[in-house]
């Protein structure tokens, strides 16, 4: 079974109720002064909103929407060019890839936290089979499994093969591969990490 059968399947993100409804209009439409001169943006913030007043069109079933926070640079770049593996980060959860959330309020509060004012997030849709065709793993929640995962990955240990890994985001990793707390997780993540799985995201890249 496809990570896109065993995952939820959001409006606009995982909404966990009215929390997440409040926690989106907080970040896209106030609390957050993100510029909106990226079209897409703009269109994800139109979404918060109307999903907050009960509003908004659903996704088809058979698309997946997924969100990458960044830069106005780097999504212009990402748009030009498409994703480039070898700008990867090294020691992250699942390893060296280009990271995506379900959760596009996730993904903008993460790149703000980073870039500030000059946050964007780019959106993707694509179909349920062309993800379940990748050879993927999910990390229902943090697991004995997901926990050895992400120790090995963040630690340098030798890449895994999967095209495509979903769980979690591990919120204090510093702490927790150093012994010094239990770990934290939030969120959701999605990671593409071969030529073939980012393609997919390439081709599903709304402008």
């Amino acid at each position: 079974m496809g990570l896109s059968m065993l995952a939820p399947r959001p409006r606009v993100c995982l909404n966990n109720g009215m929390a997440m409804v409040e926690k989106a209009k907080d970040l896209a439409c106030a609390s957050l002064q993100v510029t909106l001169t990226d079209p897409t943006l703009s269109d994800i913030v139109n979404a918060y909103c109307a999903l907050s007043s009960g509003g908004g069109p659903s996704a088809p079933n058979e698309y997946i929407d997924l969100y990458h926070g960044t830069s106005t640079a780097n999504a212009a770049s990402i748009r030009g060019n498409g994703i480039d593996l070898s700008q990867s980060r090294v020691e992250l959860d699942f390893g060296p890839g280009f990271y995506t959330s379900r959760d596009a309020a996730q993904a903008l509060d993460l790149a703000s936290r980073r870039f500030g004012s000059d946050a964007t997030v780019l959106h993707y849709r694509i179909r349920a089979t062309a993800l379940d065709a990748l050879n993927g793993r999910l990390f229902a929640g943090p697991t004995e499994d997901y926990l050895r995962f992400v120790r090995s990955m963040r630690s340098g240990d030798p890449m895994h093969s999967y095209d495509v890994v979903e769980g979690p985001t591990l919120r204090n990793p510093l702490r927790f591969l150093r012994g010094q707390q239990d770990a934290v997780v939030f969120g959701n993540q999605v990671s593409f990490h071969t030529q073939e799985a980012v393609d997919i995201l390439n081709a599903g890249l709304m402008r």
